[in-house]
C-alpha cells in the first residue's frame, strides 16, 4: 500500500460508524477526494483523479460493442455535514453490560450509544470487567461487568447545492456520510456539483493491456466518437486475450481532492485581520466565517420563603428555600461562506450580556440581557451574528471539537444546583424525632466540582421534668454563598413558656463566574443562573395554653445574581 504525495497529509475529523471495513473505506474516500488505483508492482495507491489523460487506447482494442447511459437529471444536490462533539453535561450511562460469567478472554464490546466518551467501568456481578483498550464505538475487554459513558452530542446541517432546473430533475441526497463536516463540506459538493452537472457513463469491451481503473483514457468508441474518460469499472473474460465490459464516465472533471479547510483562527474583541497569502493560491478562494455574538446573561436567582409562625400546640411548614435562576442562552450564531475574499476585514465582537439583579422575592427573579452583535466586514460587505440564532447546543470547531456559544449546566444534577436550602421546621405529631434539620445550599459549578453552604442551627430546647413543653427555632436555610443563621433558643419566664425564633436564611451572595472568566474557550456562552437564598427557620413549637408564646420565623435571604455571558468572537476556517 502506498500514497501519492500529499494523500497522506489529508487530516480526518469527525466518525466512523461500526460498519465493515469496506463501508469505512467509502466513507473516507468520499470525505477527501481519494481513489484507490493499482499500482504497476500490483500494490494499491491511494491518490487523487487527475484531469489528465494517462493513455491512449488503440482502436484495434476496441469491440464493437457498446452502450451509452445518459443519467438521471438532478437539479441539486443536499449532503448532511455533521459534527460530534464531547457532552460534558450528560449524565453517564450504561452503554455495555455482560452478566454472562466469561471465560478468561478477551471479546469486543460494543457500545450501545456509539460514539460515545467512556467514563468508567462498574462491577455489579460476580467477576469483574477488565479493560485492555476503549474508543468511542466499542472496547476490548474481558470478565463481566458495566461499562459507563457518555454520548457525544451529534449535530447536523444540511447543505445544498443548485445544479440545474430540468421539469423532471430530484435531487441527490447523501445525509449518512459521517465523515462530511465543516472542514470539507464546501470540497465534497463541488465533486457532487462537477459530477451531476455533467457527467455520464458509457460502456465500451476493449482488449485490456494494462488499463487501471481511476486513470483516465482518451479512446473511438465502438459509434465511431472519440471520448475522453475515467475507467471506473472492467468486468474482465480471460481466454487468449483479456476482454474487458468497461465502464468510463465521461464529462466530469474533478476538483481538487482534500478538505476545502485546513487552518482555523478565532478573533476576540476588536480589529482587522488579513487574509492569508494561502487562501488566494487555491483554485477557489474562500473563507467560511462564524460570527459568534455575545451569551445572554444569566437569570438571578430566587429568594427564599420566610419561616412559618406555628400556632401553639401544631407543627410548622417548612420555608422552601430559593430556585436557581435560569442559564441563559448562547449568542446568536451566523454563518456565511466568503469566495473570493477581500484582502481584510474588519471586526468587532460582541459583549457578554449581563446578569439578572439579585431578587427578594420567592415567585419572581431579574432577567439576564442580551450579549452584543459580533459583526464582520470587508469588501464592500458587512455581516452580524443578529442575522443568526441562537443553539441551545452551540456550535462546535470542527478542528479542536470545542463547542462555543452553548447554554451552561452547572450541575449534572440541576435540581440541585445552586438552590437555596430549605429552613429548618418542626412537626407537632409526636415528642420524639420531630426535628428537621435546615436545608444546606449545594453551588456546583462546572465539572461536578461544588461548594456547600450549610443551614444554621436549632435553638436549644426548654426540657422541664422530661417534656419538651417549647422548641428552639428553626435554623434558616443555607443560600448559595452564605450559610443559614442559628435559631434562637426557648425559654421559660413568669410562668409563660416562649420558643425559639427562626434564623433568617442565608443570602445569595455568591456571583456564579462569567462565562469566558471561568473558561476562556467559552466563547459567546449564556452566563450561569444566579442562586437560591435560603429558607427561613420556622418559629419552636410549644405546647396549647395561655401561658405558651411560638416563636417568629425567619425571613429568607434574597436571590443572588446571574453570572455575565461569555463575550462573542469570530470563527474563521481557510
Amino acid at each position: 500500500m502506498a500514497f501519492s504525495e500529499g494523500v497522506d497529509t489529508i487530516p480526518i475529523y469527525g466518525w466512523i460508524p461500526i460498519c465493515t471495513k469496506r463501508q469505512a473505506l467509502q466513507q473516507l474516500l468520499f470525505a477527501t477526494g481519494a481513489i484507490l488505483v493499482k499500482d504497476e508492482d500490483g500494490s494499491i495507491l491511494f491518490t487523487t483523479p487527475s484531469p489528465q489523460t494517462v493513455d491512449d487506447i488503440d482502436e484495434n482494442s476496441v469491440y464493437d460493442e457498446g452502450r451509452d447511459d445518459q443519467p438521471d437529471h438532478i437539479n441539486s444536490v443536499d449532503i448532511t455535514e455533521h459534527a460530534y462533539t464531547l457532552n460534558s453535561t450528560a449524565e453517564a450511562e450504561v452503554i455495555y453490560e455482560n452478566a454472562t460469567v466469561a471465560a478468561d478472554e478477551y471479546y469486543i464490546a460494543p457500545f450501545s450509544v456509539a460514539p460515545a466518551q467512556s467514563a468508567m467501568s462498574e462491577y455489579p456481578y460476580s467477576g469483574y470487567l477488565t479493560v485492555i483498550h476503549a474508543n468511542c464505538n466499542a472496547a476490548l475487554v474481558s470478565g463481566t461487568g458495566k461499562f459507563m459513558g457518555r454520548p457525544y452530542l451529534h449535530t447536523e446541517k444540511i447543505l445544498r447545492r443548485e445544479i440545474a432546473s430540468f421539469p423532471d430533475g430530484h435531487a441527490a441526497s447523501i445525509p449518512d456520510a459521517t465523515l462530511v463536516t465543516l472542514i470539507n463540506s464546501e470540497g465534497v459538493l463541488d465533486r457532487l456539483e462537477a459530477y451531476y452537472g455533467g457527467a455520464h457513463k458509457t460502456r465500451v469491451d476493449i482488449a485490456m493491456e494494462g488499463q487501471r481503473c481511476g486513470l483516465k483514457y482518451t479512446l473511438t468508441s465502438a459509434f465511431g466518437e472519440a471520448i475522453s474518460g475515467f475507467l471506473v469499472r472492467a468486468n474482465k473474460v480471460i481466454t487468449s486475450v483479456v476482454r474487458a465490459a468497461c465502464e468510463f464516465v465521461l464529462g466530469y472533471t474533478p476538483p481538487k481532492a482534500g478538505n476545502t479547510y485546513a487552518s482555523y483562527v478565532i478573533l476576540t474583541g476588536s480589529g482587522s485581520w488579513t487574509v492569508p497569502a494561502s487562501v488566494f493560491q487555491a483554485d477557489q478562494p474562500r473563507i467560511h466565517v462564524v460570527l459568534i455574538g455575545g451569551g445572554r446573561g444569566g437569570d438571578g436567582g430566587y429568594a427564599g420563603e420566610s419561616g412559618d409562625q406555628p400556632e401553639p400546640g401544631q407543627g410548622a411548614q417548612p420555608a422552601e428555600g430559593g430556585a436557581a435562576g435560569e442559564s441563559g442562552s448562547g449568542g446568536k450564531i451566523f454563518e456565511i461562506t466568503i469566495q473570493n475574499p477581500a484582502a481584510s476585514y474588519a471586526y468587532s465582537c460582541g459583549r457578554g450580556g449581563s446578569g439578572g439583579a439579585i431578587s427578594g422575592s420567592h415567585s419572581a427573579n431579574n432577567l439576564g440581557s442580551d450579549g452584543g452583535d459580533t459583526t464582520f466586514s470587508g469588501g464592500g460587505q458587512s455581516y452580524s451574528s443578529s442575522n443568526g440564532s441562537a443553539s441551545e447546543n452551540g456550535i462546535a470547531n470542527s478542528i479542536t471539537g470545542e463547542r462555543y456559544a452553548g447554554r451552561l449546566i452547572s450541575s449534572r444534577k440541576p435540581s440541585r444546583s445552586n438552590r437555596g436550602g430549605d429552613g429548618g421546621y418542626f412537626t407537632a405529631e409526636s415528642w420524639g424525632s420531630s426535628y428537621h434539620l435546615a436545608g444546606n445550599a449545594y453551588g456546583y459549578v462546572m465539572d461536578n466540582f461544588y461548594e456547600t453552604w450549610f443551614g444554621g442551627y436549632a435553638g436549644a430546647d426548654d426540657n422541664r421534668e422530661g417534656w419538651i413543653l417549647a422548641r428552639g427555632g428553626g435554623g434558616g436555610g443555607g443560600g448559595y454563598g452564605q450559610i443559614g443563621s442559628n435559631g434562637s433558643a426557648a425559654s421559660y419566664s413568669d410562668g409563660v413558656y416562649r420558643s425559639g425564633n427562626g434564623g433568617k436564611g442565608g443570602d445569595a451572595t455568591e456571583t456564579p463566574p462569567k462565562a469566558t472568566d471561568y473558561n476562556p474557550a467559552y466563547y459567546g456562552y449564556g452566563g450561569l443562573g444566579g442562586g437560591g437564598g435560603g429558607g427561613g427557620g420556622a418559629g419552636g413549637w410549644v405546647t396549647e395554653g395561655d401561658s405558651s408564646i411560638a416563636g417568629t420565623g425567619g425571613a429568607g435571604g434574597y436571590g443572588g445574581r446571574g453570572g455575565d455571558g461569555g463575550d462573542g468572537c469570530v470563527l474563521i476556517y481557510y
